[in-house]
């Protein structure tokens, strides 16, 4: 019961601060191109398996309802690596 309440502590604390940045956050996300879609690429992929990838994932993007009034033509791409992971 003690760590239920302790988890339940915890979850009220980074919750409330996440609502006290929000406001701030999302204008910084908007800054620095966080307002579209991203999607992370493997770097062992050939250039036909990305752009495979990269159509399968946003085919659908205008359909979901979290994401109306984002651009979802455009996205942002990172290609990763095993180093990435480790971070």
């Amino acid at each position: 019961m003690k760590h239920m309440k302790k988890i339940m502590a915890l979850g009220l604390i980074i919750t409330a601060l996440f609502v006290g940045q929000s406001v701030d956050a999302a204008e910084k996300a908007k800054d620095e191109g966080w307002d579209i879609p991203n999607i992370a690429l493997g770097n062992g992929l050939t250039d036909q398996e990305k752009q495979a990838t990269t159509d399968i994932l946003t085919k659908d993007l205008d359909k979901v309802d979290v994401l109306k009034g984002v651009n979802t033509k455009s996205h942002n791409e990172f290609i990763v690596d095993g180093s990435d992971l480790v971070k």
